[in-house]
């Protein structure tokens, strides 16, 4: 089952090797701030939705005119660094889990959400959530990594993630209109299968869902890492829908 304290736990280990180690992260984020940057300038409410250390807010609060900024992430010392980061930028952190946020008296133009909706414990149910929390014509922009991501791994050393057309999918069913999607592979090279899990583990993504032993580097089988120069495939997903009423 689903652990988001197990998850949050691996986050909050990996709070001081983060920035350093998630490369691929903030290269989707700023290609998801440039999308979003052909449909939207001008949004007086926005919330990122698993922020992190706040990269990817940093570069959509630089160029986007807005009245309230809110951010959530379930990892207290991700959100400190969020929080020291972007400390003189008018933004409102909260601890949170992403899958129960709720502003009852508040609607927003702009939901986002950079490399984190993967993490959800119920994919459908926070599309409908976001879908609830949209003004009329809002939108809601995020990337997240498809099912081909680290193909190189052993497949019980992956997690399930999500196929382009299923994502459509999902958003049609949440009653939000796709209006733009594109994909982005990228790859990673390592000196060894070592190095290539420390890189994972730096960034809080060795967290295995579907295993008992949560940790990627329990789960590993290191006997057959005879393979010389091993790289990792991220491929990346970005997706802009909007309410429509």
């Amino acid at each position: 089952m689903h652990s988001k304290h197990a998850l949050k736990n691996h986050f909050n280990r990996a709070a001081e090797t983060y920035d350093a180690s998630s490369v691929i992260q903030k290269a989707a984020g700023h290609c998801l701030v440039n999308k979003i940057k052909q449909h939207v300038i001008n949004a007086p409410h926005i919330i990122d939705l698993g922020c992190g250390s706040a990269d990817f807010t940093e570069h959509l609060a630089a160029f986007m005119t807005y009245d309230k900024f809110y951010a959530i992430d379930i990892a207290e010392k991700l959100l400190e660094k969020a929080k020291s980061r972007l400390r003189y930028v008018p933004i409102q952190f909260f601890l949170a889990d992403y899958d129960c946020f709720h502003f009852p008296l508040l609607a927003f133009d702009l939901i986002v959400s950079n490399m984190a909706l993967q993490w959800s414990i119920d994919f459908p149910a926070i599309l409908q959530r976001i879908h609830l929390h949209l003004k009329s014509q809002g939108i809601v922009a995020f990337s997240l990594p498809l099912q081909e991501t680290f193909q190189e791994l052993p497949i019980q050393c992956r997690n399930g993630l999500p196929t382009v057309n299923h994502i459509l999918n999902q958003l049609r069913a949440a009653n939000l209109i796709v209006i733009d999607y594109a994909t982005d592979k990228r790859l990673l090279q390592f000196d060894t299968w070592v190095a290539a899990l420390k890189h994972i583990k730096a960034t809080g993504a060795n967290y295995i869902v579907h295993k008992k032993d949560k940790s990627l580097s329990r789960t590993f089988p290191f006997e057959k890492t005879a393979t010389e120069n091993p790289k990792l495939t991220y491929q990346l997903g970005y997706f802009i829908a909007q309410r429509s009423t």
